[in-house]
């Protein structure tokens, strides 16, 4: 099999499994048929606290294949987290007049993210 096709089927195994991954946290959070705030917050802070710990063990750890990079970084968290659902949920949030919801929302999802991808890295250099 040629290495670029693996690459790209990587990515495709990853990014459904993500998705299936992400709907699965939505039905859990706020039941089926809905995907609402609390959902796409769980998922985009903890997709960011997996992918920091998963780029810094791809750093310092074992080699691992290009592949099963790009599945589980690209495909599978890239798929599992949504930024353009924070980004139209933020919108609507701001277009409705919720604007404190609004603020603490993407606040509050950029801010934890980015600490929760600091975090992730600081895992792997745990003892």
């Amino acid at each position: 099999m040629d290495s670029q096709f693996r690459l790209i089927f990587a990515v495709f195994l990853g990014g459904a499994a993500g998705t299936l991954l992400r709907v699965a946290v939505g039905q859990v959070l706020v039941g089926a048929g809905s995907f609402g705030l609390l959902a796409v917050f769980v998922v985009n802070v903890a997709g960011a606290l997996v992918l920091g710990w998963f780029g810094e063990r791809v750093r310092h750890a074992a080699p691992w294949s290009t592949p099963m990079v790009a599945f589980v970084g690209v495909g599978l968290l890239g798929s599992f987290t949504t930024f353009s659902a924070f980004s139209v949920e933020s919108i609507e949030l701001f277009q409705s007049g919720s604007w404190l919801v609004g603020l603490l929302y993407v606040t509050g999802t950029v801010g934890i993210g980015l600490i929760a991808a600091i975090q992730g890295r600081r895992f792997v250099s745990a003892p």
